[in-house]
């Protein structure tokens, strides 16, 4: 039991985020540099590769299309991203517009890449033929490889920062 005016209670009152805010500290730093190289590289990839790529893959065309929404989306979301942190460094409260506007990027990205998921996972269970681009099943091989690894390495990502999320959540507040 802890006395009212002890030591203890003292460290429990400064202590308001327990291992969870430890843990967020401890990764944030690893997670910002991640970020600022894999976003940047992977939408202007993707970018590019789209557009090049745009009719040269029969087997899903989507792909291509996904390729270029994606990397525009990531794009624009760390244009967004990015005003809300400054209002937020600033000491300002980030406005209701980029508020709405990051929100609105979040789904589209979300819903955006599930359909990229869809896309690139049914062609390539059927086996695409990267030779020959124009035929049923073909695709670009380059396309598709950008494509494929790139939803592998963005689901790793997605699957890493719920759990990193969870743990956060869940060890808030341990300590108590």
């Amino acid at each position: 039991m802890v006395r009212p005016g002890s030591r203890k209670e003292e460290e429990y009152e400064d202590d308001d985020g327990g291992c969870g805010d430890c843990l967020a500290k401890i990764l944030q730093t690893p997670v910002i540099i991640a970020a600022s190289i894999i976003v940047p590289v992977f939408s202007v990839t993707f970018v590019v590769m789209g557009a090049i790529f745009l009719q040269d893959c029969t087997i899903e065309p989507m792909i291509p299309v996904w390729l270029l929404v994606q990397g525009i989306i990531m794009l624009f979301g760390i244009g967004t991203g990015g005003m809300a942190t400054r209002s937020y460094k600033s000491g300002k409260s980030v406005s209701l517009p980029v508020k709405l506007v990051s929100f609105v990027v979040s789904l589209a990205t979300f819903a955006w890449f599930i359909g990229g998921n869809v896309w690139v996972y049914r062609a390539w269970a059927q086996d695409p033929d990267y030779a020959h681009s124009w035929f049923e099943n073909g695709c670009n091989k380059s396309v598709f490889n950008v494509a494929f690894y790139g939803v592998i390495i963005l689901d790793a990502l997605a699957i890493i920062s719920f759990i990193v999320g969870v743990l956060a959540f869940c060890l808030r507040g341990c300590s108590r």
